[in-house]
């Protein structure tokens, strides 16, 4: 008897979900774009493996589509997804730059306080 026997798709596609976010954490670098961009795209893949039936039997939603129309609404899914994963790995990366900005500029001001507050100790009468 196989682990996966009893286990519905969804248990088995969440269970594959995360081995493949915890592959991307031990592999890219942490804190950049290009780490949330691959979960989010491996979540994507995830969820469509899962409704083409990869991981068994598909438990969500009965459509009465055609298997054509099925496969032609997949893909114009994956392109709108394709699609938007272009668009948004640039204000990932933009956003990221701005945190670091903010994360030297705090450290800029704390020491230029320090720096304030000792002279003014030096100078005080």
């Amino acid at each position: 008897m196989s682990d996966d026997e009893g286990r519905s798709s969804n248990e088995k596609a969440e269970e594959h979900l995360r081995g493949v976010l915890l592959a991307i954490r031990d592999l890219e670098k942490p804190g950049t774009a290009r780490i949330e961009s691959s979960m989010a795209e491996a979540t994507g893949k995830n969820i469509l493996h899962e409704e083409l039936g990869y991981f068994g039997k598909w438990d969500g939603a009965a459509y009465t589509l055609d298997d054509q129309t099925r496969i032609r609404l997949l893909a114009h899914a994956r392109q709108d997804i394709a699609a938007t994963r272009v668009m948004l790995l640039p204000i990932l990366e933009a956003v990221k730059e701005c945190q670091r900005t903010i994360r030297l500029a705090v450290g800029i001001s704390i020491i230029s306080v320090a720096i304030g507050l000792c002279v003014l100790w030096l100078v005080w009468p």
